[in-house]
């Protein structure tokens, strides 16, 4: 896939992923400009949702797709920016937790989008696990509840340079297969109990 087609598919699922809480804080606007106080315990429940799920996914999106920047650094900034991120998806009370061994600030950018990969498999709550080694890293969801098999199955495809659907959707799956592939490191997805990636 060529630098430009990527680039369309990452923007379109980063603009899919935000429009959602720009249009609550819009709606939400919208019934303030109408002066109805009725609803304003509602309006500010909206706001507050909204803007903190929009804060916590730009905050994801920047250091995941973009320029290299002192923050990869940060162990403890990239487990809190990918855990908030993860906390604006699906059910509040069905949670996908991280739970990561300490790892290499260099595979930083590696793990974040193998999470937000790995993250679109869930079908309810969960834990992704890293595992390094000296000699590779692996990175693993587990849950007890069953994935979703079509996205796995998306997935696979994309790693056997098959056809996908929604590829704006899998834009994380080939910016990663990409980036792995500037940066000269292997990557096999891993199948035993659990799903995820193995990178060496």
């Amino acid at each position: 896939m060529d630098n430009l087609k990527l680039i369309e598919l990452i923007c379109t699922r980063i603009n899919h992923d935000v429009i959602g809480n720009i249009g609550a804080v819009a709606n939400a606007v919208e019934l303030l400009e109408e002066g109805d106080m009725d609803f304003l315990d509602d309006i500010k429940n909206i706001l507050k949702i909204s803007s903190t799920n929009l804060s916590a996914r730009m905050k994801f999106f920047r250091i995941a797709f973009g320029l290299e920047n002192s923050n990869l650094e940060n162990i403890d900034f990239v487990n809190s920016t990918t855990q908030n991120y993860l906390d604006t998806l699906g059910n509040p009370n069905q949670k996908i937790i991280l739970n990561y061994d300490n790892f290499s600030p260099k595979l930083s950018k590696i793990i974040m989008i193998s999470t937000m990969v790995l993250a679109d498999i869930f079908i309810k709550a969960g834990e992704i696990h890293t595992k390094q080694s000296d000699k590779e890293l692996i990175i693993y969801a587990q849950s007890d509840n069953l994935f979703n098999k079509n996205k796995i199955e998306n997935i696979k495809n994309i790693f056997n340079n098959k056809d996908c659907d929604n590829m704006a959707q899998m834009a994380p799956v080939f910016y990663l297969k990409n980036i792995t592939n500037e940066l000269g490191i292997n990557i096999e997805i891993t199948e035993d109990n659990n799903f995820g990636f193995k990178f060496y």
